[in-house]
């Protein structure tokens, strides 16, 4: 009968170590290697496509809209629903000695004799969006060579920037080359030696 109590105690004790071998095995950072394949930084998301992977990182942007036209130097930011206007609420630009508020109508003004409206300067969006390519290489702490950088056509937001302020807003989609991914290897923890019965 003893034989048999110690021959029941010796399966328990073994199969709640392998039990707690089982649970206990966490996994740890082992360096990386081919078969633990590529992935992207944080904050990029891989694209797959043509037996090809990028990873990307879209940033919405914008710029505010210029005067440009040196007849018309004065920008006059509009504020949308005001009895009398004719804009839609867009920002104008005024020549000199016109003096047109934010919410004054424009009944008496005249488009293309008294004021334009503002526009978007496409170099001012290309310099915005080589900024944001520039300052992605700075915080990786990457070459110039290893992010580029593609943008969307800006679309004109009316009341789109801060304020009541017209924007040409737009996105700006940086890509970094893939990185080796850490590999996972489980390690067993050491277990005590499980004492002898008679």
């Amino acid at each position: 009968m003893k034989a048999l109590k110690t021959l029941l105690l010796t399966k328990s004790v073994a199969a709640a170590a392998i039990t707690a071998v089982g649970t206990l095995a966490v996994p740890s950072i082992s360096h990386a290697s081919p078969d633990d394949g590529m992935t992207c930084r944080a904050g990029y998301s891989a694209q797959f496509g043509g037996g090809t992977m990028k990873c990307t990182k879209t940033v919405p942007t914008g710029v505010s809209l210029l005067c440009a036209n040196v007849r018309f130097p004065t920008k006059v930011i509009r504020v949308p629903g005001a009895p009398g206007d004719t804009s839609g609420g867009k920002d104008i630009c005024t020549r000199p000695g016109i003096n047109i508020g934010s919410t004054d109508p424009l009944t008496n003004a005249v488009l293309g004799q008294d004021f334009v409206f503002a526009e978007l300067n496409t170099s001012q969006a290309a310099s915005k969006a080589k900024a944001i390519q520039i300052a992605e290489e700075r915080t990786l702490n990457l070459p110039e060579d290893q992010v580029d950088a593609k943008s969307t056509s800006p679309t004109v937001v009316v009341n789109g920037g801060f304020g009541s302020e017209d924007q040409a807003s737009f996105t700006v989609t940086l890509f970094t080359f893939p990185i080796p991914a850490a590999g996972l290897s489980l390690t067993l923890p050491t277990l005590p030696q499980l004492p002898r019965l008679p």
